[in-house]
């Protein structure tokens, strides 16, 4: 079966600050909840996009899925987009969703 591996880049001499390493914890723990082997890794680097690109090359990934958080119609274009900078260096789907709010 599957595994998950839950990351979370921060900076060189950082860590995961409480409310990240909650949030991970808490995604971690519903994974739990449904049988999926789960570990939680933080790596530091300089950039999250080297840090999730370290990853894929040293661990043994299968699929890299990630989250974003920042502006709500980030530029595809950005030369720091963290997305196109992981997309372009390793073999990635995109899968994007829209939030359902109530009006």
């Amino acid at each position: 079966g599957a595994q998950v591996t839950l990351l979370h880049v921060a900076r060189h001499g950082a860590t995961a600050n409480r409310y990240t390493r909650a949030h991970i914890d808490h995604a971690a723990a519903a994974l739990a909840a449904l049988d999926v082997p789960v570990s939680v890794r933080v790596r530091a680097a300089r950039s999250p996009a080297h840090g999730i690109l370290g990853e894929s090359r040293d661990g043994d990934h299968d699929l890299i899925i990630m989250g974003r958080h920042g502006p709500t119609q980030p530029s595809l274009f950005a030369g720091d987009n963290v997305t196109v900078n992981v997309a372009c260096s390793v073999p990635a789907w995109l899968v994007s969703t829209t939030a359902w709010r109530k009006k």
